[in-house]
């Protein structure tokens, strides 16, 4: 036989081996990398999407190896009937898929947030009082069950709010409830003689040129019902006359009509904001 044509069929076969033992090398790199415990390089793995888990399945890797795997990795997915189907069509058995369903993320609870105008309503949920909406009108409730509520809101001088709230697990529903004044408060618009304004009368104790409005807050201090308002710089509580009239409104939003004297805010008529 001759030698050189010996020769180049041997460097040929040579040459062939190696590149199957090079794509073997590299096939069994992968696969490794794909098996590989939870933390590779220093940095944590991520955890095995359902598209991972088919990958392996299709893969040929045994379907309770792959449940391992995704003991040491985790899943960030949550099977479902056509999940399941799907992972039995690519070969999963009934241990992975209890596995699977195991550590698959619990739905986390539903969180109901509450903006009311104004503040401190009292909130009842399904009738029963859960809490008060704060200063600024809010209230967060993350602890209610999924589906249905039935929620209302009360405050002394306006109307109950009402509202059903569906509420999805994950997910946070906000509620923005504006109360309205009741109808005996809307046309509480008092004079001091106890004349509704509107009428014929309504302003004979302060002249009209003197008349000003004040918008501010109505806080109940020392038994003392004083207006606040934001000025310029700072705020400012002003003493408020006639007191009968501001007794409703506390820790309201107010616009007082009347006029000022000094420190103190004689008001012919009170409406909340």
């Amino acid at each position: 036989m001759n030698a050189k044509p010996f020769a180049v069929l041997l460097r040929a076969r040579r040459h062939c081996l190696s590149v199957h033992s090079w794509g073997v090398l590299v096939l069994t790199l992968v696969l490794g990398m794909l098996l590989a415990g939870p933390v590779t390089l220093g940095q944590k793995t991520a955890k095995l999407s359902l598209e991972d888990v088919v990958k392996l399945l299709k893969g040929f890797v045994p379907p309770d190896r792959v449940a391992v795997i995704a003991k040491n990795r985790g899943v960030n997915f949550r099977v479902t009937d056509d999940t399941e189907k799907l992972l039995r069509e690519a070969g999963a058995n009934d241990n992975l898929v209890s596995t699977l369903k195991d550590l698959a993320p619990k739905p986390t609870a539903p969180v109901l947030m509450i903006r009311s105008t104004p503040g401190h309503a009292q909130v009842y949920i399904d009738d029963a009082p859960i809490g008060t909406t704060s200063s600024e009108g809010l209230l967060k409730l993350p602890t209610l069950s999924p589906g249905d509520h039935k929620v209302r809101l009360a405050l002394e001088g306006f109307s109950d709010y009402e509202v059903v709230a569906k509420l999805v697990p994950g997910e946070t529903t906000t509620l923005e409830a504006k109360l309205v004044a009741a109808p005996s408060v809307a046309s509480k618009l008092v004079t001091p003689a106890g004349k509704k304004a509107g009428a014929s009368n309504a302003t004979a104790s302060i002249p009209q040129d003197k008349l000003k409005t004040f918008d501010g807050t109505v806080e109940n201090r020392k038994s003392k019902f004083v207006l606040v308002v934001k000025e310029t710089l700072r705020k400012k509580a002003y003493q408020v006359e006639p007191q009968s009239m501001f007794a409703s409104f506390v820790d309201q939003k107010v616009r007082v009509t009347g006029s000022k004297n000094g420190d103190v805010i004689t008001a012919q008529s009170v409406e909340p904001r």
